[in-house]
């Protein structure tokens, strides 16, 4: 969801995605004891991140990610990122 939000990938990607990590069996939801706020500050300690900016690799369309400024990851704001985290509980 987050790259639809940026325009990085297609309407509809996010719900295709999951479609596919259901029939698969695969978990499309945060598991109920976890803390999303617990989970947050665990991503902001994330390898990909650089000068204290929340990055992520993120989908243009099945089977591609977008590459963005020459590098795989993109800034995404704590805003954004908790909106599409609590998204999943």
């Amino acid at each position: 969801r987050i790259a639809e939000r940026l325009g990085l990938a297609p309407v509809g990607l996010a719900d295709r995605v999951r479609d596919v990590l259901k029939a698969l069996g695969l978990p499309t939801q945060v598991h109920p004891g976890i803390q999303v706020s617990r989970a947050l500050e665990a991503m902001l300690l994330d390898k990909k991140n650089r000068e204290h900016e929340v990055r992520l690799a993120l989908p243009a369309r099945l089977g591609e990610m977008h590459r963005g400024d020459g590098h795989w990851t993109v800034p995404v704001t704590e805003e954004l990122l908790a909106h599409a985290v609590t998204g999943l509980a």
